[in-house]
């Protein structure tokens, strides 16, 4: 028997491998396609030391229908929520004494149509709880694109009010913040 033993060694692995490649063969095929796709778009993919990294999710496709003469105050919520995003960028920025990575987040307001975008007066942003008291931070540097920068350790859902000149509540928005 203690003869087998190194050739049951060295074949549980090779075993392992083919038997979750078996098992996990359709989440895998899937999981290749949506990040072939996404590099496909124009997101950025990189291996390196930290693992495998797939960059944010590519900018959707503007509303099919023509908004170019509409005012702010004959579009309905569904069409400026589609209208205006927001966009992130994350670099890693240090590791914290705790051992966590802590990350550079820049969050901003994004729109395919430079008209619509001058309307908003206001960016109120929705940080993680964790960020108490100041898990509500404004913006209304136009010129940046109501541009907010933070550290992050987590990845989180972010959400925005976006504040328009002649309307009376403000659309939101949601970002998951991935890094």
């Amino acid at each position: 028997m203690a003869d087998w033993v190194p050739l049951f060694q060295t074949l549980v692995w090779p075993v392992f491998i083919i038997l979750a490649f078996l098992i996990f063969r359709k989440p895998a095929k899937k999981l290749i396609h949506v990040i072939t796709e996404r590099i496909h778009k124009g997101a950025d993919f990189s291996i390196g030391p930290q693992g495998v990294t797939v960059g944010s999710a590519p900018k959707l496709e503007q509303p099919k229908e023509n908004l170019a003469k509409k005012e702010v105050n004959e579009l309905n919520y569904e069409e400026l929520q589609e209208i205006f995003y927001i966009s992130h960028t994350a670099q890693f920025a240090r590791i914290l004494d705790d051992g966590k990575e802590d990350y550079s987040v820049t969050v901003w307001i994004d729109s395919g149509y430079d008209y619509l975008f001058e309307r908003i007066t206001k960016v109120v942003y929705h940080l993680h709880s964790s960020y108490y008291p100041r898990d509500r931070r404004e913006s209304v540097s136009r010129m940046q694109n109501f541009e907010l920068k933070f550290y992050a350790w987590g990845q989180f859902n972010l959400n925005a009010e976006v504040f328009l000149k002649d309307r009376e509540n403000p659309i939101i928005l949601w970002r998951y913040i991935n890094f």
